[in-house]
């Protein structure tokens, strides 16, 4: 039996802001953009140097740019312009910016490893026309994740949901969360937060959840961790095994370097029936790490928490641990 109708992959996913289009990372902001049929064309965002402003694009076929703003310039649209830039005291760079408005030019990063060397440096310096300019990289590391992490976000939502077929049982309305559901997610999830004593971490008002993660019934976010827990009812036939391999399969065909996945242990936090699977993402732009544990619900079916993280592993399996202990006592 098929199961996509019940299972969302995390790993395109792994951005969330106070608005599904808008996010800020440190000293940079950033927005989704799209045309006048409302689909989505590109992410950006931009950090201010003084009257200068810095800002990164990438769009909804993953292609990156690099631009400046000035608004003290009165530039001929469509010049060419050769610059040069170099990343601390790396190697000096050539490149060409195209002038796409009197006061803004646009430079394609053609390789990811220029951009690789962005997130993890710590000054850009640019020479263009005689002018020497300095940029901080300071926070870019995160910022360009949240910024890769927006456009997946939004190209996820692109899709149609994967169609429904007479074997499937009510498949519609597992897909939807319901009003019961959610009551029953936010309550878990509420008491997994409290008995794992985690704190700093805000429940996503349903509204505000994009509609990439709509399948899941609560999505929560935290310090270097996005949570999401999904209410699966029970349906003949459907075991733990199968939603971890269609979750591992789902989070294969978004990663776009190199996966690996597996199952793991759930040790003293066991419980019958339970599987427990990762899948990690590791690309130029950084690395992703999601945990999927399938625990049986005591009313039947299960439920499928999700959690990524970006950061600490060592830090995030701690959080985990306590996470799915804490499942293993509150789950209904």
């Amino acid at each position: 039996m098929k199961v996509h109708w019940l299972c969302a992959g995390l790993m395109a996913f792994s951005a969330l802001s106070a608005n599904a289009a808008d996010f800020r990372s440190g000293n940079w902001q950033g927005s989704a953009f799209f045309d006048n049929s409302g689909h989505f064309t590109h992410c950006a965002m931009s950090a201010s140097y003084g009257e200068t402003l810095f800002l990164f694009s990438i769009n909804n076929s993953y292609h990156w740019t690099m631009g400046f703003a000035n608004p003290q310039w009165n530039l001929e649209v469509g010049k060419v312009v050769p610059l040069r830039y170099y990343i601390d005291r790396g190697s000096v760079m050539d490149a060409k910016a195209t002038v796409i408005g009197k006061d803004i030019v646009s430079i394609e990063l053609q390789s990811t490893a220029s951009l690789e060397r962005m997130r993890k440096g710590w000054t850009l310096y640019l020479q263009a026309e005689g002018k020497d300019f300095t940029f901080s990289l300071e926070g870019t590391y995160r910022a360009l994740d949240t910024l890769l992490n927006c456009a997946h976000t939004q190209i996820a939502g692109i899709g149609s949901q994967p169609a429904t077929n007479s074997s499937t049982p009510t498949a519609t309305s597992s897909l939807t969360p319901t009003d019961s559901s959610r009551l029953e997610a936010t309550t878990v999830v509420a008491n997994l937060l409290s008995q794992a004593g985690m704190t700093g971490y805000t429940i996503v008002p349903a509204a505000q959840v994009p509609d990439a993660m709509s399948q899941f019934d609560v999505v929560w976010t935290g310090p270097g961790l996005i949570g999401a827990l999904k209410v699966i009812p029970a349906a003949a036939g459907i075991t733990a095994g199968d939603i971890t391999t269609t979750l591992i399969a789902t989070d294969n065909k978004v990663c776009k370097g190199e996966f690996t996945s597996g199952l793991k242990s759930l040790g003293d936090n066991a419980v019958a029936g339970s599987q427990f699977a990762f899948t990690s993402c590791k690309s130029a732009l950084g690395q992703s790490y999601v945990t999927y544990t399938v625990m049986p619900r005591q009313a039947g079916g299960f439920y499928n928490l999700a959690l990524l993280n970006r950061t600490d592993v060592t830090s995030f399996e701690n959080q985990q641990d306590k996470f799915q202990a804490a499942l293993a006592v509150f789950r209904q």
